[in-house]
């Protein structure tokens, strides 16, 4: 929603006399007839409802915190310009009217042709090209490059303010979080429970919030407490009673009770819950119930869609899901949190506002709740670890470790080789028995045991329990060869979901441009890969920008109606002129959009590995798909 002058009116109005207002009555006040008065709501109501309206009149939704910042202004500088039109075109994939959006921004002809012409330059390096067309501005760009760009944008937030405990500990004024760390950290070895850095932080912040603001309701015994317990080990209830009992020393003077602690420990009970029993017969529907799993699929699937940010992480799921459905009750209990130190999240990670702001909408769209801003910048929070964690985990192998003695020698060796190959792993797990080893076996790429053991489905590397320099060496070495081995691993399961024999064509005869994506297209269409449509959409996308890179053409649609996934090959005879590139090597790409985020391996593979001369030139003697998958492997 663009909040005007005429908006603000009508919501101050409403907002500072609290009660029901007619048409009439507001009219009066604000100098407009009734019928002004009900077009300025059903505008200011449209996508994110505020305003009640009933045979009684008008007022704001009860327990909404109005707070301007949240909607989104004119842009008046040329920075705000560039933001909006980036959010728009390249991001949300949309296209804009040229004539409405100068007159939105009441700039003059030559400004704004002056200002597109300076994004087309800045976007031009990051294979994101700024187009106008029958007065529309759209972007073209490969989902992959959309997606990039929005993962930088992240990185650019993160870059000097992540979402470790420093960086967030400038949110709060009373509370220490290295202490709750501490104090959460020793309870947990007490009973031999390990936390990785990801549900830590989480959990962390949340009890942090908890102690600093202590607000409950009126002081009964929630259904959701009950639940709490009721779903409760014995062993994960004295865990966080003593949780409570030593934060309640250590913050005396605060006034949480130990039903707000549960309520918070949420976050760290289900990620014990998901290492001992969820694999066998716990579900996130039983844990949360189907009305917040539905909602949680649908902010996955539409996060995904309009941001490229990928949220399907099954630990991420299971602590978000708690903490919407806590937010829900909270909605509907009318119990409002005032966490005014976090409000700074919106200036300080404005991306991720933005994406948490736009989950909120999902919230609203689906169970009809409004999210306060404090509530947005939860979201924020998870949002944003996770997002880091996934950063940092993109190009590291996630790591168990299996040691004698778990006090002593585990911990200590856990410190060492995260502090000395944090680039190359993450420690996922400790354990001291060889029985636990497969209940993360789903999670773990590889194994550093301080004994012999033998298991099959996962690489192990043995380490001494007091390594040197030298056996840190080695150990850098083995691993970074482990990681190398999974990176090909991947990209040859992905290449062989979408290579196919049938769609190879090693001795092509194509003259142009046009013979090459005709005879193609009629071939794919022959078998019912794809619609009738999608050879002219092709021609249309060599209009708008030619897809030859170097020496190979990567042929795709711009549009989202592919039927079916595959890359079809042609390696032509002779070189042929394809825009300003001569080209042998021809790739057609259909992709449906459940698969667009799994192909970018593949694109990053035709745009810059075969650009090595050596390597381009073996792929002209390829006889099969498996000759293609084997030189890429060699090589990638």
């Amino acid at each position: 929603m663009i909040v005007n002058n005429e908006f603000k009116q009508l919501i101050i109005a409403l907002k500072q006399h609290n009660k029901w207002m007619n048409a009439s009555e507001l009219g009066d006040l604000l100098n407009k007839n009734p019928r002004q008065i009900r077009y300025l709501v059903s505008q200011i109501n449209n996508g994110n409802p505020i305003i009640e309206s009933s045979s009684k009149g008008y007022k704001i939704i009860d327990g909404y915190d109005i707070d301007f910042s949240d909607y989104m202004q004119i842009p008046e500088s040329a920075n705000d310009r560039k933001q909006y039109i980036i959010e728009k075109i390249i991001i949300h994939h949309d296209s804009l009217d040229i004539d409405e959006l100068r007159e939105y921004f009441c700039i003059s002809d030559s400004t704004f042709k002056n200002e597109i012409q300076q994004l087309r330059k800045s976007f031009e390096p990051l294979n994101i090209h700024i187009k106008t067309k029958n007065n529309k501005l759209f972007a073209i760009a490969k989902d992959r490059d959309r997606q990039l760009f929005a993962l930088n944008v992240v990185k650019d937030e993160l870059k000097n303010n992540s979402f470790s405990l420093d960086n967030v500990q400038r949110f709060f004024n009373k509370v220490h979080l290295d202490a709750i760390k501490q104090i959460v950290f020793g309870i947990l070895n007490k009973y031999e429970y390990y936390i990785d850095e990801y549900s830590l932080t989480t959990y962390i912040i949340h009890l942090a919030l908890c102690i600093e603001n202590h607000k409950t309701g009126d002081g009964e015994t929630t259904d959701f407490y009950k639940e709490i317990i009721s779903n409760s080990s014995d062993v994960i209830i004295k865990i966080v009673t003593e949780v409570f009992e030593e934060l309640s020393k250590y913050y005396s003077d605060s006034k949480f009770t130990k039903e707000d602690i549960f309520e918070a420990s949420m976050l760290m009970t289900t990620r014990i819950i998901d290492r001992s029993t969820k694999s066998d017969n716990y579900s996130l529907e039983a844990l949360v119930g189907k009305e917040t799993t539905d909602l949680i699929l649908e902010i996955i699937k539409r996060v995904n869609r309009i941001y490229s940010i990928n949220l399907f992480d099954e630990r991420f799921i299971y602590r978000f899901a708690v903490h919407i459905k806590n937010a829900l009750i909270r909605a509907r209990s009318n119990m409002i949190i005032n966490d005014n130190q976090i409000l700074n999240l919106k200036e300080e990670y404005p991306f991720m506002y933005h994406v948490a702001k736009y989950i909120s909408y999902i919230i609203n769209e689906n169970t009809g709740i409004i999210m306060n801003t404090n509530e947005i910048s939860y979201i924020t929070l998870h949002v944003g670890v996770l997002i880091e964690e996934a950063t940092l985990k993109r190009e590291k192998l996630n790591c168990l470790v299996v040691a004698n003695d778990y006090y002593v020698i585990g911990k200590n060796l856990c410190n060492k080789l995260s502090y000395s190959l944090s680039d190359l792993l993450t420690i996922d797990t400790l354990v001291t028995n060889i029985d636990e080893i497969n209940k993360y076996s789903k999670h773990i790429d590889i194994i550093l045991s301080t004994f012999k053991i033998n298991i099959d489905t996962t690489p192990v590397i043995y380490v001494g329990p007091f390594p040197d320099a030298n056996d840190i060496e080695k150990l850098r070495s083995s691993i970074a060869n482990q990681l190398d081995i999974k990176k090909k691993k991947n990209l040859s399961i992905n290449l062989k979901r979408f290579i196919r024999d049938d769609l190879f064509y090693p001795e092509t005869d194509f003259d142009t441009t046009a013979d090459a994506i005709t005879n193609l297209c009629d071939d794919l269409y022959s078998k019912g890969l794809v619609l009738d449509t999608f050879k002219n959409e092709l021609f249309e996308h060599e209009s708008i920008a030619i897809s030859s890179y170097n020496n190979v053409a990567i042929a795709h649609s711009l549009n989202n109606t592919d039927i079916s996934s595959f890359v079809a090959i042609a390696i032509n005879k002779k070189p042929i002129t394809w825009g300003v590139n001569n080209v042998r090597l021809i790739l057609i790409i259909s992709l449906k959009n459940e698969d667009r985020k799994e192909f970018k391996e593949i694109f990053r593979f035709f745009t810059s590995v075969i650009s090595n001369g050596k390597i381009f030139e073996k792929l002209h003697d390829i006889k099969s798909t498996d000759d293609l998958i084997d030189i890429i492997y060699e090589n990638s």
